[in-house]
């Protein structure tokens, strides 16, 4: 018999950028709590699925620090978590979920927060704070507690309305709460919006230059790297004509756009247009380029098919690839 899984209800701290990199607008959603009083909340790196140690990103949920001990004592280490989040409007929004989560014992999270240090990305870290005014405490306080694969990681696009008799409106706090037969029921429905636009606007996630170009030249770069490596330093060609990385292999020229968005429809959606764009609008008597769509985020078999349609009814050349920092090579075809 397999092992057991609990599932839990967690809040996040409140994030437009999905969860990729600090807001800068968490303290506006709350009042006496870590991110009222630092500006942000460490869960607002959760979904930065472009780092990844050995296939697992490591991140932190303050509803898991304040039950580590006793799932650590109890022998607890695999959870399911489904999370919500409350905006500044104070309305509540269920994010998405993880199938499995691992609790991290102390060693753990010393041993992460070191490879960390090693790598450069607590620098980075340190940045993506300083570009919305925000400065981090001593990260020896811990900032990592647990982890999970990027396969397991399911995002709401757009995120689901909470509906004021949902049982999530009893939870406030950063707390695990056991997740009830009444809760998966809430929390699988797709709620209607409501007529009135306070509380039936959708928030989506916005995109803010500063942070969000450190996250995508940082996930560029090492891409140029791999692909150099693959294909020779003269087949690739970073930043040309806006495109974000072009290379030819053989005759065939491929356009690849990279996304930081954790959620492949979402960096579909924000890559296609840019795409189409780079290979038509000034040229369209070229030939026919191979269009790429980089993100962090793995492919389901949702958005398999979708890009399938694309090829299929528009005749489009696009591919979507799953890219991390971890990742050593991406094949062009």
């Amino acid at each position: 018999m397999g092992e057991r899984i609990r599932g839990y209800h967690a809040r996040l701290c409140w994030n437009d950028k999905n969860w990729v990199a600090p807001a800068g607008e968490a303290r506006l959603a709350e009042s006496d709590s870590y991110a009222a009083e630092y500006g942000y909340g460490m869960e607002e790196w959760l979904f930065d699925i472009s780092r990844t140690i050995d296939g697992w990103h490591y991140g932190y949920v303050r509803a898991i620090e304040h039950s580590r001990n006793r799932l650590l004592r109890d022998g607890e280490r695999s959870l399911r978590m489904l999370l919500w989040t409350k905006d500044p409007q104070r309305r509540r929004w269920y994010v998405g979920e993880i199938r499995r989560v691992e609790v991290l014992t102390g060693d753990d999270s010393a041993k992460a927060l070191q490879e960390y240090d090693t790598r450069g990305w607590l620098d980075e870290m340190i940045d993506q704070l300083a570009a919305v005014d925000l400065e981090p405490p001593a990260w020896e306080e811990g900032i990592f507690n647990c982890r999970f694969k990027p396969d397991d990681v399911i995002l709401f696009d757009p995120p689901r309305p909470v509906l004021a008799t949902d049982r999530i409106h009893r939870s406030g706090r950063y707390q695990l709460v056991a997740a009830t037969s009444e809760h998966a029921s809430q929390w699988e429905r797709r709620a209607p919006l409501r007529a009135k636009k306070l509380e039936g606007t959708i928030p989506r996630m916005r995109i803010a230059p500063t942070v969000m170009t450190l996250a995508h030249n940082q996930l560029q770069n090492h891409l140029v790297s791999v692909l150099v490596n693959h294909y020779g330093k003269r087949a690739v060609k970073p930043e040309q004509n806006y495109v974000d990385i072009e290379c030819t292999v053989g005759k065939q020229v491929h356009l690849i756009e990279l996304k930081s968005n954790p959620s492949p429809k979402g960096a579909i959606r924000e890559a296609i247009g840019q795409l189409l764009e780079y290979a038509y609008f000034s040229a369209p008597d070229r030939q026919q380029p191979c269009l790429h769509v980089v993100a962090p985020g793995p492919a389901n078999d949702e958005v398999r098919a979708y890009i399938q349609l694309l090829n299929d009814r528009f005749s489009l050349k696009i591919q979507y690839h799953s890219f991390t920092r971890g990742s050593t090579a991406l094949k062009l075809s």
